[in-house]
């Protein structure tokens, strides 16, 4: 079983809505995948004590939009994650992505980069662990992008293997 965390940004359904409604609503379609109902982005520790009460060797996937985004970083200050991915960190500075996380993607939308200081970044040792990709769907328009949802149902499929 893959369990899957998503997480809204500063504005909650009204503007990260498409993380609900397009990348969960999908993911919950996979066999094998659990997603568990999407918080706020203040709510990581929340996702964090849930993580920690799966069993042992449990294959676990924080998603994330603008601070969401930022906030599934900190997910990995706490315990260990497979994959995250971050639609357009904004907000507030992720944390320094290393051992406690396996693959970092960061979709990066380059019309709204007016915070570049608020990318995701690794520890020495551990650069390549983040996969960036470029986009021009716009902060908000992100999350609803089919490419972007392909990357993510591709991870999730190879971490069943």
């Amino acid at each position: 079983m893959i369990y899957v965390f998503p997480m809204y940004g500063l504005g909650g359904r009204t503007w990260s809505s498409a993380i609900e409604d397009y990348v969960a609503a999908s993911l919950r379609k996979l066999d094998g995948v659990q997603v568990d109902p999407t918080r706020g982005f203040s709510e990581w520790r929340t996702i964090a004590a849930r993580i920690k009460s799966l069993k042992p060797g449990s294959k676990v996937v924080v998603i994330g939009h603008s601070m969401g985004a930022s906030a599934a970083t900190y997910v990995t200050d706490l315990v260990h994650v497979d994959l995250v991915v971050c639609y357009d960190a904004a907000g507030q500075p992720c944390s320094y992505i290393g051992r406690n996380c396996e693959k970092l993607l960061d979709f990066h939308d380059k019309a709204f980069a007016i915070v570049p200081k608020f990318r995701p970044k690794a520890l020495s040792g551990h650069k390549i662990k983040i996969e960036k990709t470029e986009t021009l769907d716009g902060h908000t328009g992100q999350p609803s992008d089919p490419k972007l949802l392909r990357k993510i149902i591709e991870y999730i499929k190879e971490m069943k293997k």
